[in-house]
């Protein structure tokens, strides 16, 4: 395996890695932010 390819390939995976935390991270503030509206609208009635 040389130099070039394996750099190449870890980018890559650091990349797909960073996207996929994101996604994860802003899909749990989104969820989150939607449960807690939802109990904020229950209590309030």
């Amino acid at each position: 395996m040389s130099k070039g390819t394996f750099y190449q390939g870890d980018t890559l995976f650091v990349i797909l890695t960073f996207i996929i935390d994101i996604a994860i991270i802003a899909a749990v503030i989104y969820f989150g932010i939607k449960l807690f509206r939802a109990i904020m609208n229950r209590n309030k009635k």
